[in-house]
């Protein structure tokens, strides 16, 4: 911010050089702190900051000038003007931005950004538009959520492909202003945000066409749990177009959770490359008792004896697993994770998952990776072709 006039001159003394501007980012560390030194900057170009007002505003001047005073005091306000200038931006960073319970939540940005997606009018002929935006990334700032009201707008921007937002609140009344389809979106990144389950189902199911995503839950204290089961119902219908999907509970890792169901199977999502989860999520608590039964050994030698729950959880989840699969990534994992290792091998060596070739294992604190059941695993990893990664 504290550069934002000077870069403002240039480009109105130079607008030619506007068209180059790519990307567009703010820095969370400076956003609140509004520079008192601009104000005088901005009296120097004022003639020039009205008449890009006037874009949006059309031709209340009452409008523009109170956005004009506004700049001397307000980020939202200065934030958008930079925006109206640089109508070739392919990428937009907006980290941290106010929150629903922040005395400064956005009026202007969100307006011009909604404005950028709309056709022209009788009041603005020629509106601002945003034809090459791409990426767009926008989070809460700690005062307070990200409120649908500011996300929905963006959606609509025709051009956009990929959508970050950190600190999304979306409640069960939001459902029915989530109805349009929202298919030009392939990839939509959910950070640390609070979404009930039916409305997340019906999101998920206004973007056809997502082949990313993306969703680390963040539970309040009257939220419901975590549901990996309720997620994959609203993945069902991109069978044909998802490549990488991430969920991730951050309650798990102080061991606070509650979860019903795990994931359950995606077998039958056939472009799937990529799947990232937690232990919990993927394979399911831990059993409790053991089931008699009969399994085969790492040698491919039936065997009859006990069989642990533990098996069974195993073999459903590598059976849940698309052929195309090529990163499995298991979050905080624990020492069980050896069993679904030794089952995930042998069903490789039956000629199943031949496209898995890297796996990552984020462990939880307290997990040995120094043991000879961990060696053994990663050795045979690598005979099979694929790279056994364990991360603290």
């Amino acid at each position: 911010m504290l550069r934002t006039p000077p870069f403002l001159a240039t480009i109105l003394r130079r607008p030619q050089l506007a068209q180059y501007v790519k990307t567009l980012a703010f820095n969370a560390d400076y956003f609140y702190k509004y520079p008192k030194v601009v104000i005088d900057s901005f009296n120097g170009i004022q003639h020039e900051i009205k008449a890009g007002l006037s874009r949006i505003c059309g031709d209340d001047d009452d409008e523009v000038r109170e956005w004009y005073n506004n700049l001397h005091h307000s980020p939202d306000a200065i934030t958008a003007l930079v925006i109206i200038f640089l109508p070739n931006l392919s990428t937009l960073n907006l980290p941290y931005y106010p929150g629903i319970d922040n005395p400064l939540y956005p009026e202007y940005t969100p307006r011009v950004l909604s404005q950028a997606s709309r056709p022209p009018t009788y009041d603005v002929p020629r509106p601002f538009r945003l034809d090459q935006l791409r990426n767009l990334d926008v989070g809460a700032s700690s005062l307070g959520l990200c409120s649908w009201t500011f996300v929905e707008p963006l959606l609509q921007l025709r051009s956009l492909r990929c959508l970050r937002c950190s600190g999304l609140s979306l409640e069960d009344k939001d459902i029915s202003s989530i109805e349009k389809t929202i298919s030009h979106i392939t990839h939509f990144e959910l950070e640390l945000s609070r979404i009930s389950p039916a409305a997340l189902i019906q999101l998920l199911k206004s973007c056809p066409n997502l082949s990313h995503f993306s969703y680390l839950y963040h539970k309040g204290p009257d939220d419901e749990a975590f549901g990996p089961a309720t997620i994959r119902d609203g993945l069902m219908h991109l069978k044909d177009s998802l490549q990488e999907l991430m969920l991730f509970n951050p309650d798990e890792e102080d061991g606070n959770f509650n979860m019903l169901w795990p994931l359950g199977s995606l077998a039958g999502f056939r472009k799937l490359q990529r799947l990232r989860a937690s232990m919990r999520t993927l394979v399911g608590h831990e059993p409790a008792q053991a089931t008699p039964g009969t399994f085969e050994n790492g040698n491919g030698e039936s065997s009859s004896g006990t069989l642990q729950p533990l098996r069974e959880q195993a073999i459903s989840f590598v059976e849940s697993l698309p052929e195309s699969l090529q990163e499995l990534a298991i979050q905080n994992c624990e020492d069980t994770v050896y069993t679904v290792l030794g089952v995930l091998f042998e069903s490789i060596r039956k000629g199943k998952l031949q496209n898995l070739t890297i796996m990552r294992l984020p462990r939880r604190i307290g997990m040995k990776i120094e043991t000879k059941e961990a060696i053994r695993c990663a050795e045979e990893g690598k005979a099979l072709g694929i790279c056994v990664r364990y991360i603290l």
